[in-house]
């Protein structure tokens, strides 16, 4: 079953005057998917991640965890709730044990496994994410680098065997080699163990690369809902929500511009290749008829 949202609005501050962050909000997130959440700073997209792992409560409308309401109290709802993961913003300042298994094994522990329990699920965790049990268990997590420390961050939440995961803004601060890291394990996490994933990102780039669906929130409402080629036709629409396009679109429109028969849908790397290869050809076609 889904992730649900049904006629959410949430306010802060006052209940009936506040500011509402969202607005009547209507969403499906399958399990198995994997989709991108975009918007500009205020769009409302951080209060939606927050309802989603139920750390707010809607002011009007529901949530529901695999057909489950997040107001629902009692061991049962609490189990459901636990299936969503939620990975924040530079997650390694959490990090605290002495140990990356210690901290790794935390929350398993609160959820009252066995030992042997929490030691699996910590040999596990760590390998989703490429960390190597007997050289990273007994380190301090202090001591790794920024991409191990996220990495390690992760794995904590996997852990705890979420059924969907929710990262926001996951690469932040990184460079480019533990961008990538990150991101490659989030998408084999999706891929091998059938995770359903809602990576929260203001780069439009990582959204085109890994993403099957965007969503795309401006002042509160859900402004597109579609796959990452037909978001990204309403290039004017995005400027406007200070958003944009990937950089290869860019540079795809901006060669048509500049005479260049070439299809300008193209948002990867690979894609923009094979786009620009075929304009060529195209060309140099034309050019041996003369």
């Amino acid at each position: 079953m889904p992730l649900e949202f049904k006629q959410v609005t949430h306010r802060y501050g006052d209940e009936i005057n506040g500011r509402a962050a969202l607005k009547n909000v209507n969403l499906t997130i399958s399990e198995n998917s994997f989709t991108g959440l975009v918007g500009h700073t205020g769009s409302g997209k951080s209060t939606l991640v927050q309802l989603a792992g139920s750390l707010l409560m809607p002011s009007e409308g529901a949530v529901l965890i695999d057909g489950v309401n997040s107001r629902e109290k009692g061991d049962a709802a609490r189990a459901v709730k636990r299936r969503v993961g939620l990975v924040f913003q530079y997650p390694e300042h959490q990090l605290f044990e002495e140990t990356v298994a210690k901290d790794i094994a935390f929350g398993p522990r609160n959820q009252g496994l066995t030992e042997a329990e929490i030691d699996e699920r910590v040999h596990e965790a760590m390998a989703l994410v490429g960390l190597d049990y007997d050289y990273f268990a007994p380190r301090a997590p202090f001591d790794l680098s920024g991409g191990q420390k996220r990495r390690v961050a992760l794995a904590g939440v996997l852990a705890m065997r979420p059924k969907y995961l929710i990262l926001d803004e996951p690469t932040a601060g990184l460079d480019p080699l533990g961008r990538d890291r990150v991101l490659e394990n989030v998408t084999r996490l999706h891929r091998e163990a059938g995770m359903g994933i809602l990576l929260v990102s203001h780069s439009m780039d990582d959204v085109a690369d890994y993403a099957e669906r965007i969503i795309v929130m401006n002042g509160g409402q859900v402004a597109f809902d579609d796959t990452p080629q037909a978001v990204f036709r309403h290039e004017e629409a995005l400027r406007e929500m200070g958003l944009g396009v990937p950089q290869v679109t860019m540079l795809l429109r901006r060669l048509k511009a500049a005479g260049l028969p070439v299809e300008t849908d193209a948002i990867t790397i690979d894609g923009a290749r094979r786009a620009i290869v075929a304009a060529l050809a195209e060309r140099k076609g034309e050019t041996d008829g003369l």
